[in-house]
């Protein structure tokens, strides 16, 4: 279990279709997290939006969809060529769920064809709670390397 990005995210971000079209910009789209029950591994090079994704979470507490997180992009102090995209901590109050990842993915409300998936974070087990909090904590952050 390790987390990625999906392969469809480099597509979407600099694709080589004619005419150019970009469906990602991690610099000013809305990003959201849903929790998952299962490891998408198997999917990294064939989902690429929402309406892709199976095993998503659910509970008392939890909206279908997650909830949105808050990005930085910064260029690496030490890397030019290095771009790292954090995300600030996730938080579920007084929820029910078992989750063992969680996927980040451009928010378009009410359209899952058109939200395009960004990366999957493994947590590298289940974790549950129970009318309790469930924080995700990106303790690393994802670069992108040119």
């Amino acid at each position: 279990m390790a987390s990625f990005f999906f392969a469809k995210f480099w597509d979407n971000l600099v694709p080589a279709l004619t005419p150019w079209t970009q469906n990602v910009n991690p610099g000013s789209d809305t990003l959201y997290m849903a929790l998952v029950t299962t490891d998408p591994t198997s999917h990294k090079d064939t989902w690429a939006t929402f309406s892709d994704v199976t095993g998503e979470a659910t509970g008392t507490g939890y909206t279908a969809g997650g909830q949105a997180c808050t990005q930085t992009i910064l260029p690496a102090a030490t890397n030019s060529d290095l771009l790292t995209i954090s995300i600030a901590d996730v938080t579920w109050t007084t929820i029910t769920t078992t989750a063992s990842g969680a996927i980040v993915y451009k928010h378009v409300g009410g359209s899952p064809s058109t939200s395009y998936l960004y990366f999957y974070i493994s947590f590298g087990g289940n974790f549950s709670t129970t009318a309790g909090t469930f924080v995700v904590h990106m303790a690393t952050q994802f670069g992108l390397q040119n």
